[in-house]
């Protein structure tokens, strides 16, 4: 399960950032049109983040607002959520705040098959 992969990931990495190559070996799992969409969507976050000076939103502020809907367990009960919620909101900062690291080399996240 993606979801639990990006959050072991998060939560072994809770000190430093995740490792680039888990990270791209996550994104690769997901089917074409998926990686197409969380790339813009992603992008488009990012952008956003770039005028945090006006409108304050920072990274971690746009992945609270976007992270439920994003990163979803296929099971939740409220003390699940309550418990993951916040590693999920960290792993989304941290692609929103490194979208040009991992998303810049979108064409080779793209499957051929």
């Amino acid at each position: 399960d993606l979801y639990e992969e990006c959050l072991d990931l998060q939560r072994k990495s809770s000190d430093k950032p995740p490792i680039a190559q888990s990270v791209q070996a996550i994104l690769k799992k997901l089917p074409p049109m998926n990686l197409h969409v969380i790339t813009q969507l992603i992008q488009f976050l990012y952008r956003v983040s770039t005028y945090s000076d006006k409108n304050k939103m920072v990274p971690k502020n746009l992945a609270v607002c976007f992270g439920p809907d994003l990163l979803r367990a296929k099971e939740e009960t409220l003390t699940s959520v309550m418990k993951d919620m916040p590693v999920a909101i960290d792993f989304l900062a941290f692609l929103i705040s490194n979208f040009e690291s991992y998303f810049s080399l979108y064409g080779s996240l793209m499957r051929t098959e």
